[in-house]
């Protein structure tokens, strides 16, 4: 907030040099060279996303190598007080977590998204291969089907399983850094927004939490009742209004916006394709943090709502929760 703000300042102030020159000099008309049409950068050479760049940042991981590396997961199955039954997921462990048997690791909670389950990321992507050999621990818990990561009714309490059950036993279990700068979230569609809403409701259980294609607008605007977003929706909230607007992102991110201390939740990062349907609500949402000088990372990447996206963008978001997450020791 404090570089937004004095960035802010500072092209102000080199805008009116400019403005006060240019109309000293008669008010010319720039060159058809001077001029693009970015929403924040009018006047400025045109800027170039690692996502359309001719050479990728992240080398390419051919797929023999990707099916090579998700046998390392295992299927851990724990029983669960708070929803009655046993809860499945999907855990990577560090090559060399055998080796050092002394040695604490960082924890990347991975989030499935809609009509998903614990599988998903493993099956779906490259992460095996993509963590092979960092020092990090994954763990792919389920959402019950579409809960949205959140108590309710239908699905039953699985922000209570998460908080209560899941994180205590993946702490006792393994060899973690079982403090806030030891756990970060990154998820995808909806386990986008429950990455983000579970960092947000537990920011002192978590350093950084990531979305991709994220549904952040959740609970926003009129339910939609008919298909695809509005289904789910029908079926986790009946006609529930005010649980559908309680769900919102919003409210608890400006209740962590302290005007004094600043920002107190995690770091937040979140990327979207420009051909997905949920890209104007994450531009939107962008524009909102900006607005309110709520640290955090946006990109706009070449895609869609699809698995070869978020099996490329995986990477940039574990990049990012990486820059926040204490080293294995």
């Amino acid at each position: 907030p404090i570089a937004i703000s004095r960035l802010d300042l500072g092209g102000r102030r080199l805008a009116g040099v400019i403005q006060s020159a240019w109309e000293t000099g008669g008010k010319p008309t720039p060159p058809t060279s001077f001029t693009m049409d970015d929403r924040w950068l009018p006047y400025a050479a045109p800027f170039t996303p690692r996502g359309t760049a001719s050479v990728p940042a992240m080398p390419p991981v051919a797929d023999a190598e990707k099916a090579e590396a998700r046998a390392r997961a295992k299927v851990v199955t724990l029983k669960s007080k708070a929803l009655g039954k046993e809860i499945s997921y999907t855990l990577l462990l560090p090559r060399d977590y055998v080796a050092h048997p002394a040695r604490k690791y960082p924890v990347l909670y991975l989030l499935h998204g809609a009509w998903g389950g614990f599988k998903d990321w493993n099956s779906n992507s490259g992460i095996a291969a993509y963590v092979a050999n960092l020092p990090l621990i994954v763990v792919m818990p389920d959402a019950g089907g579409d809960s949205f990561y959140q108590n309710s009714a239908t699905y039953g309490p699985w922000q209570t399983y998460f908080e209560t059950e899941l994180i205590p036993h993946v702490d006792a279990t393994y060899r973690t850094i079982a403090r806030r700068e030891g756990r970060a979230l990154t998820g995808l569609s909806m386990g986008g927004y429950g990455s983000w809403r579970l960092g947000l409701n537990y920011p002192d259980k978590f350093c950084a939490a990531a979305s991709l294609s994220g549904v952040v607008a959740w609970g926003e605007g009129p339910m939609p009742a008919d298909g695809g977003l509005g289904g789910l929706i029908t079926k986790l909230y009946g006609k529930d209004q005010a649980a559908w607007i309680a769900s919102q992102l919003w409210p608890t991110i400006s209740r962590l916006n302290d005007p004094k201390k600043g920002w107190r939740g995690p770091a937040l990062y979140f990327d979207c394709g420009k051909d997905d349907f949920l890209i104007q609500g994450n531009q939107q949402f962008e524009q909102r943090l900006l607005e309110n000088r709520i640290p955090y990372e946006f990109s706009e990447f070449p895609g869609a709502h699809t698995w070869p996206y978020w099996d490329e963008h995986v990477r940039d978001a574990m990049n990012f929760v990486l820059r926040h997450l204490a080293p294995a020791t």
